[in-house]
């Protein structure tokens, strides 16, 4: 096994709760491996989607996207999971997903 990209779909958020510590602790594993191993690539991508449909039409949550394009670059953590891989709202385009697993 190379790679593995986690691809994981909820309607909200709060059902990525209960997952989020372990997410994090390999998140981190991959950190401190790839520190002492910098040659070497990543071997685990996270895709979270949130695919809740009011959530994105939603002003209040418009207003936390405009917080987390200003803060992510700065805290380098999404602001909604603490992780560092970005969550995405909708679903994913499969084929893009699948294309970028071929080449």
């Amino acid at each position: 096994l190379q790679k593995v990209d986690f691809i994981w779909l909820n309607r909200d958020f709060e059902n990525f709760e209960w997952f989020l510590s372990l997410l994090r602790r390999f998140e981190q594993e991959q950190e401190s491996y790839l520190a002492l191993h910098p040659n070497e690539e990543r071997f685990l991508d996270i895709h979270l989607y949130c695919t809740d449909p009011q959530l994105a039409s939603n002003v209040d949550n418009a207003r936390l996207e405009l917080v987390r394009k200003i803060c992510a670059p700065v805290a380098r953590r999404d602001i909604y999971t603490g992780l560092k891989s970005r969550t995405n709202f909708g679903r994913p385009s499969w084929e893009k997903i699948f294309n970028r697993f071929i080449s």
